[in-house]
C-alpha cells in the first residue's frame, strides 16, 4: 500500500465510488476498502480505510461499487467481469450511510460510455 484515505461513513455507495475514482486520478489505483474507526479528539468516528498502490501508467480510472444484497456473489462476480470485461478487485464491507454493508469493486482502464 501506498496510500491510505480515510472516507466519511456517511456517504452513499456512489459518493464512496467516486471519492476513490478521484484519489486514482493522482496516479494511484484502489487496493482494498474496508469499514474500520479511527479516534480524533477523544471521538471514536466510523470510516471506511481504502488503500491505493501507486499506479501512474495503465491504471483502472473507472470503479463500480456494487452492494451484493441478495445477489449470488460467485453469479455477481462472473456477470461482472466474464460477461461485462470488469477486473475483480475486491470483496469488502463497508459503510454506506453508516451502516455497514456487503459489497464487491471492480474496475476498468476506460470510462464506461
Amino acid at each position: 500500500m501506498d496510500l491510505l484515505r480515510k472516507i466519511d461513513a456517511n456517504l452513499t455507495l456512489k459518493q464512496t465510488e467516486q471519492r476513490c475514482e478521484v484519489e486514482q486520478n493522482a496516479g494511484f489505483e484502489l487496493e482494498s476498502i474496508k469499514f474500520g474507526t479511527i479516534i480524533e479528539g477523544g471521538t471514536v468516528l466510523q470510516v471506511n480505510k481504502a488503500e491505493f498502490v501507486s499506479k501512474p501508467i495503465g491504471r483502472l480510472k473507472n470503479l463500480k461499487f456494487e452492494e451484493v444484497g441478495t445477489q449470488d456473489p460467485a453469479a455477481l462476480k462472473k456477470k461482472r467481469t466474464e460477461d461485462e470485461g470488469w477486473k475483480f478487485i475486491c470483496d469488502t464491507q463497508i459503510y454506506v450511510l453508516n451502516d455497514v454493508r456487503r459489497v464487491m469493486v471492480f474496475g476498468k482502464k476506460q470510462a464506461e460510455a
